[in-house]
């Protein structure tokens, strides 16, 4: 998260407003480095768009349906443009805000995206003019609270991995555009830009450009994308499940009560290459369910110590019997409070350093895939994490940081 204290005496903070009409900068020089911020609003109809279900696309709407509308589930876009961020700079914190243009208390879980093209044209009345776009790795999502009609400053969480990772594409330069994809479960509605510019969206960047280093690593983003990809193995008898819709840290419920399972999680296609230098990495899981109970789990991290796992099968004892890496996290979530939240909370601690074993293992080669075995006593309190089965959107995620 963005902290101002990080800010050098010897630096001068700088706040470039983008208004309607485009963007403008004072043209300051980043020589010196420093923290910024940027402001950014949507300035045209054709930046903001809804698209139903069927692919109709529409620009001119009063509002902007997050979720559904009645039964017909909506795609929104936002493009934002002028983004005077130089390529190479170090997103610390991003938001998109909404002024909310109706009451909402519906339980909503939005999920955003990026459009990984910095050069994407204007939204259209074309069919599926939003969600025929290529979409970045890196997505965010939003379980929105309640909210009360003309409420402002409804923001939306972190969404900075989203932003470095379009600013990291070959066609990014100072000035270019930063389009967003939301969709997802229940509903909000919030003002566009043809019913009120100053209550349309904005979003909100802060970031950090060094000139000494010129450019910052990548960030990579990948999702659980089978069944076979996530499971979990009864510590008692070994027993094997690769269906169901939580996967159960700690103590276990159901088939798997008291039976403090380890779960499987495998992440394919990683396109690292060998002896890459990892300089974060962790997992962000999904809550599928309320902890009740109030203590805490003390949970292991390994990796599959092979140059390319294999998927999960339902053999007893198939999770445990892999090798596994020297390097180790030990995590201790603490309650998770609600469904479908995926927060600091349900983040693992860094596992960069069992990252790092793996892709350097000698037979260790891009596109190659990396499993995570979890395990540990939960002391009769279980956080139960999404699975892929529950919802492919809402599987466990792999996040990853390079060094340039």
């Amino acid at each position: 998260m963005y902290n101002p204290s990080r800010t050098p005496l010897s630096s001068i903070t700088i706040l470039l407003m983008l208004i309607a009409i485009g963007g403008c900068s004072d043209g300051a020089s980043l020589s010196g480095g420093g923290n910024f911020k940027i402001q950014a609003s949507i300035s045209s109809s054709e930046a903001d768009a809804e698209e139903s279900a069927n692919g109709t696309t529409r620009l001119y709407d009063q509002n902007l349906n997050l979720g559904y509308e009645g039964n017909d589930k909506q795609v929104v876009g936002l493009r934002f443009e002028n983004i005077d961020i130089p390529k190479g700079a170090l997103i610390d914190d991003a938001q998109i805000s909404f002024t909310a243009s109706a009451a909402g208390s519906k339980s909503t879980s939005i999920i955003i995206s990026g459009i990984a093209d910095p050069q994407n044209a204007l939204f259209e009345e074309t069919n599926r003019n939003i969600s025929s776009r290529i979409k970045t790795s890196a997505t965010a999502l939003w379980s929105i609270p309640p909210w009360e009609i003309d409420q402002t400053d409804e923001r939306s969480p972190d969404i900075s991995s989203i932003i470095q990772e379009i600013i990291g594409l070959p066609g990014w330069e100072r000035g270019a555009t930063l389009t967003f994809l939301l969709e997802g479960r229940g509903s909000r509605s919030a003002y566009s830009y043809d019913e009120s510019q100053d209550k349309a969206p904005k979003l909100e960047i802060h970031y950090t450009a060094d000139s000494s280093s010129g450019s910052v690593g990548s960030v990579l983003e990948y999702r659980i994308v089978s069944k076979t990809d996530d499971a979990q193995e009864s510590s008692v008898n070994g027993m094997v499940r690769l269906i169901s819709d939580s996967l159960n840290l700690g103590y276990g419920i159901g088939s798997m009560a008291a039976l403090n399972p380890i779960v499987g999680l495998r992440f394919n296609n990683i396109d690292i290459p060998r002896n890459a230098a990892i300089s974060k990495a962790y997992v962000q899981f999904t809550s599928n369910l309320e902890t009740f109970e109030p203590y805490f789990i003390h949970l292991t991290i390994q990796g599959d110590a092979s140059d390319s796992a294999l998927p999960f099968e339902q053999n007893s004892y198939s999770i445990s019997s892999r090798p596994l890496t020297n390097a180790t996290t030990y995590w201790e979530p603490s309650p998770w409070s609600g469904r479908l939240i995926a927060g600091p909370d349900q983040r693992t601690d860094d596992i960069s350093d069992i990252i790092t074993e793996i892709v350097d293992r000698p037979g260790w080669q891009a596109g190659n895939s990396i499993a995570l075995i979890i395990s540990g006593p939960g002391e009769a309190s279980t956080r139960f994490a999404s699975a892929f089965e529950n919802d492919p959107d809402f599987a466990p995620l792999l996040h990853i940081e390079l060094d340039q």
